[in-house]
């Protein structure tokens, strides 16, 4: 789209009642949040993950354990 284009549809869109522009917004952020295409291989993934955390075959950590043990990790490596 040109920009001579995209301006005349903005000037236009502009000039519409609130309703109608409140509309169009909705439209137009709704159109963003399409999900992205997912691989088989990821899908598998994702699929093999959720069946792990169901059967209890995995622990789940809260954030601020991944942090303490991320920190502790990173202090170790950064010793002499």
């Amino acid at each position: 789209m040109s920009t001579t284009t995209f301006d005349h549809f903005l000037t236009s869109a502009l000039e519409l009642p609130q309703e109608q522009r409140s509309s169009l917004a909705t439209r137009l952020i709704e159109s963003l949040d399409e999900d992205p295409p997912v691989s088989d291989a990821w899908r598998e993934t994702i699929r093999r993950r959720a069946a792990e955390i169901d059967d209890g075959s995995v622990q789940l950590l809260n954030h601020e354990t991944v942090m303490q043990q991320a920190r502790q990790t990173l202090a170790a490596v950064r010793r002499p």
